[in-house]
């Protein structure tokens, strides 16, 4: 049962952080600035970075009687970082498990 919980913590975590990293890319300034067919449907991750920038835009609105001069979008990476080493943890928790497991087996060791 350990084995299957430390394989699904590496698919999930490996998966995840992929993502993540691909999200914060595709949310650099340098995406944004320069592609011109930004947001792009899915699998792109452009359509929830979006609306996570307008969630964000929404819960933190400017002051009243000013103009906002900038968006949320160093929320979204931060969010996007978090759930980048949320990934990484759990790929480390899954390797960690795995690994303890063939050291405790008979005929394996260092």
């Amino acid at each position: 049962m350990r084995h299957h919980l430390a394989l699904i913590l590496v698919a999930v975590g490996a998966v995840g952080s992929l993502y993540a990293a691909w999200s914060l890319h595709r949310a650099g300034d340098e995406v944004l600035m320069q592609d011109m067919s930004w947001p792009r449907a899915f699998p792109y991750p452009d359509g929830w970075i979006a609306d996570l920038n307008r969630w964000y835009d929404a819960r933190y609105p400017a002051p009243p009687g000013s103009l906002k001069l900038h968006g949320e979008f160093l929320r979204v990476r931060l969010t996007i970082g978090v759930a980048l080493a949320i990934g990484v943890l759990l790929l480390g928790i899954g390797v960690k498990m795995g690994a303890a497991r063939r050291l405790r087996e008979p005929g394996r060791g260092a």
